[in-house]
Formats: structure tokens, sequence, C-alpha cells
């Protein structure tokens, strides 16, 4: 069961992270765009992938988060994660603004870092009670 909450709160921690590193607006896709013609890939295919991706990834880090603090009984991480991610998706999906997009990002990332500092704080404490 440990190893199991260890390895939630790390995937917690990548969705998190891989929300910030896809592309979010018309300069990241121009960079990005810039990065794979360098390396001899057309990025203009691959643009729906992009947008699946980016909501693939804030829905894994929301729901791990979520999944890890009801857990701990913890509903900050799990509300700072839910507004992360509503955020991301209104920001990038309904409104198209970028400096919206990036704040959610940002948001569903200290969520996601929390949650594991977080877990990892309740499994110590666990272990001391026990000893």
């Amino acid at each position: 069961m440990i190893v199991g909450a260890r390895t939630a709160s790390f995937a917690s921690l990548v969705g998190g992270v891989g929300a910030i590193l896809v592309p979010k607006c018309p300069v990241c896709f121009a960079a990005y765009a810039s990065a794979l013609t360098a390396l001899g890939l057309a990025p203009g295919p691959h643009f729906a992938l992009v947008e699946l991706l980016l909501g693939a990834l804030v829905l894994a880090s929301f729901g791990l988060v979520v999944s890890l603090a009801v857990r701990r009984r913890d509903s900050v991480a799990a509300l700072v994660s839910g507004l992360g991610a509503a955020l991301v998706f209104i920001g990038r999906f309904a409104l198209e603004a970028p400096v919206m997009t990036a704040i959610g990002a940002i948001l569903l990332v200290t969520a996601a870092v929390a949650n594991t500092a977080l877990c990892k704080l309740s499994r110590l404490l666990r272990r001391r009670a026990i000893s």
C-alpha cells in the first residue's frame, strides 16, 4: 500500500509538470514548432494530439491529487488542483488566454508538489507512530 501511495504521488507530480511543458500559447507553439522543425518533424499535423495530451495530463494530475488528498482527508490540495485544472481548461480552450492558462498550470503544479510533500510527511509520521 505504501508503494502505491508513493507511485501515485510521483505520478501526480509528473502529470502537473507535464501540463506545464505542453505548449499553451501561440509563442509556445512557435517555439515548439521551431524545435520540431530543427529535428525534422512537422508540428502542424500534431496539433490535435497536443490538445489531447494537455487535457489528459491536466486530468491525470488533478485526479491523482484528489485521490491522494481524499486518503489524507486534505481538501486544500484538491481545491487548489481543481482551480488550476479549471483555469487551464478555461484559459486554453474557452478564452484562449495564455496568462490564465499559465496561472492554472502553476497552481496545478503547486498542488501536485504540495500533495507529494504532504504524502511523504504523513508517511513519515505514520512510521514514527508505529515505532
